[in-house]
């Protein structure tokens, strides 16, 4: 039974087409719901998930952005988040501008107010998508390692259309339960 419901936000970025939506979909549906077709996400989306933090009586509601991989709304994103608690940026294993641009998204998200952390995002992650593309990988080995490092971030690979989810749904549960620790530290 759930006796304490903590609350968060997740902003989610990286360039489009790296299955940011597709991701956002299988989580808030525990994997039901797999888009079967592409279509482009033009404006911030917002979902709304409720996590029971396994072995605990507690939840977190994670309020979750996702946010285009366009130039349109680029300078305009971190206004929209208002207080944001985790980060997420999410690459193209297929693609390595998207490793690339790493960097460009990380200058976006240090532009925003975030609410915890000494105005730093609590557990940021990196996430590389579409591990079952075996025969057109090019982000491999340490070169995402080193970029995560570089950005004090943690990596996470997985593939959520050939339900490699596992890892993913790890990435969620680690920033859900550092962001537990931050709202109440003495639950740590």
């Amino acid at each position: 039974m759930i006796t304490r419901i903590f609350r968060g936000k997740l902003v989610v970025i990286g360039d489009q087409g790296v299955g940011k939506t597709a991701l956002l979909n299988m989580f808030v549906s525990d994997g039901r719901e797999y888009p079967k077709n592409y279509s482009m996400t033009f404006a911030p989306e917002v979902s709304i998930k409720l996590v029971h933090i396994p072995n605990t009586n507690d939840a977190v509601e994670l309020i979750i952005y996702d946010c285009p991989g366009i130039d349109l709304y680029y300078e305009l994103l971190n206004k929209f988040w208002n207080g944001p608690d985790l980060l997420m940026v999410v690459f193209d294993l297929t693609n390595k501008n998207t490793l690339d641009s790493v960097a460009n998204w990380i200058n976006l998200a240090k532009k925003a107010k975030w609410r915890g952390n000494g105005g730093i995002p609590i557990a940021p992650v990196l996430l590389g998508n579409k591990i079952d593309l075996e025969n057109r990988l090019v982000c491999q080995g340490e070169e995402p390692v080193l970029v995560a490092d570089r950005y004090n971030m943690k990596y996470f690979f997985g593939s959520v259309v050939s339900l490699i989810f596992v890892p993913i749904h790890e990435t969620f549960f680690s920033q859900i339960r550092k962001l537990r620790s931050s709202l109440n530290p003495c639950l740590k």
